[in-house]
């Protein structure tokens, strides 16, 4: 039975990058921010959520929320017209912008197009420091075409993104959109995986294969990262992958749960967004030397990424079982936080002394 006893970050030998055990260790340990009160709004992480539309309003918000509850200071969801009072009326917190064109409302006088939305988001971009693209975004094609520019004018501006679901769907009919940006992380699970495969021409020699039973080689994951030129994968499963054409891939095998349930990877793609911006500024900072070679820093976000997820959803299973759902893993991302990277306000530390 698990409990919440005091955790020390354990690195497995398929775990070392480089052979840099402690390194690796200290890096991970150093990227989320000291809070301190003379922050100001943002300094914690900005995140963007593109996705959200008539059927699924669920994914963006679980994507948000979860930037939130791992420790970001805002998150905005851009979203399909339909989805965005749904969306508000399920949280406050979030920042709503339902500027994304359906084929539904085209017709209307006020009606937008594809690229009058995109402007939209857009206008955004310097206020972020991670986007999210594809939770619930689903396949109405106006929306795909806007999203599509979307992750074009963001890869122009040099915002990082990260880009899961339905995002994947838009990648896997146009590489030439993600390919040798190596500020872009895709997140792909089993099935997902595959269709990427196959969208690169990497699948030969797995055809009839169950996924979901073999596995899929490190080797075969740093092929397709090798052949995007440089962007990062985590390949999703019961060990999740973290693979960059250019570092040593990375296995994440902490304890997680064995539910599936609908937003769990959601929860992932608004992880990631937080531990790559808390990277980011580490490195600006100057805070974690390891970390100033570019290919390490999207990958070794990813990998705390994934560790702090798999933990929250051992502990949501373990009270829930069965029950278990997406919102309930949401709940323990703040416990499994200060549980691995402690916070301590220095009035608190005193006290201990």
């Amino acid at each position: 039975m698990a409990s919440h006893m005091g955790l020390s970050l354990s690195w497995k030998k398929e775990d070392i990058w480089s052979g840099r055990y402690e390194d690796l260790k200290d890096a991970v340990e150093s990227l989320p921010p000291f809070q301190s009160y003379d922050d100001s709004k943002g300094s914690s992480g900005k995140i963007g959520v593109v996705g959200g539309c008539l059927e699924y309003t669920g994914a963006p918000y679980f994507a948000a929320m979860s930037a939130m509850r791992v420790g970001a200071d805002l998150a905005h969801v851009f979203c399909a017209l339909s989805a965005g009072p749904v969306i508000k009326a399920l949280s406050p917190e979030l920042i709503v912008h339902p500027y994304l064109p359906e084929a539904a409302n085209m017709k209307a006088k006020d009606a937008v197009t594809t690229l009058e939305a995109a402007d939209m988001v857009e206008a955004w971009f310097s206020r972020l420091d991670v986007l999210v693209v594809g939770p619930g975004l689903g396949r109405d094609p106006f929306v795909l075409a806007t999203v599509t520019e979307i992750i074009a004018r963001a890869r122009k501006a040099g915002l990082p993104l990260i880009i899961d679901a339905d995002g994947l769907y838009i990648v896997n009919q146009n590489l030439k959109l993600i390919k040798g940006y190596t500020s872009c992380i895709l997140t792909p699970n089993a099935n997902e995986f595959v269709r990427l495969q196959r969208a690169v021409n990497l699948c030969r020699g797995y055809a009839g294969a169950d996924i979901n039973e073999v596995g899929t080689p490190a080797e075969t994951v740093q092929a397709m990262s090798a052949h995007l030129e440089g962007v990062t994968i985590v390949r999703k499963g019961k060990r999740d992958l973290v693979v960059n054409s250019g570092c040593t891939p990375l296995v994440v095998d902490w304890e997680g749960c064995p539910r599936r349930v609908g937003g769990q990877g959601d929860i992932l793609a608004g992880t990631v967004a937080v531990f790559w911006a808390w990277t980011r500024a580490a490195v600006k900072a100057g805070r974690v030397p390891l970390l100033r070679t570019p290919d390490m820093q999207p990958a070794i976000s990813a990998y705390a990424a994934c560790a702090v997820v798999r933990r929250a959803q051992m502990y949501a299973f373990e009270k829930h079982r069965r029950a278990m759902g997406a919102g309930d893993v949401i709940a323990e991302l703040g416990p499994v936080m200060q549980e691995v990277f402690p916070l301590y306000l220095p009035q608190e530390l005193i006290e201990e002394e």
